[in-house]
């Protein structure tokens, strides 16, 4: 619930729609949107792959997702609009919306 719907109203709500800044009242910047993509492992390429909870475990490595937003904001008098930028990561889960594991039965698995 927290990732499909909770996010997306915590970027939409008054207080956070919309950061001015105190040095340039003309500068703001706003997310119109924010979603949680597939899990995934970040290789030394910066190149990022689907994962599996097993794959992170043998990696020893956390099992998340990247966190997206969509941004836009000013640059001096233009509006730029930015798409899917990367915030950060959140942990998955099992079996969560989220998890690649998600609807498996027991034999699939």
């Amino acid at each position: 619930h927290f990732v499909n719907t909770d996010m997306k109203l915590i970027v939409q709500a008054p207080s956070a729609c919309e950061i001015r800044s105190e040095h340039d009242p003309r500068f703001y910047l706003r997310y119109t949107n924010c979603w949680v993509g597939e899990p995934s492992v970040e290789e030394d390429s910066y190149a990022s792959t689907q994962a599996t909870p097993f794959q992170c475990r043998l990696r020893d490595c956390t099992y998340s997702a990247p966190i997206y937003v969509d941004v836009r904001y000013t640059r001096g008098r233009q509006i730029v609009v930015k798409r899917k930028i990367m915030i950060g990561r959140l942990p998955i889960m099992l079996r969560s919306s989220k998890c690649l594991l998600t609807g498996k039965t027991h034999r699939q698995l």
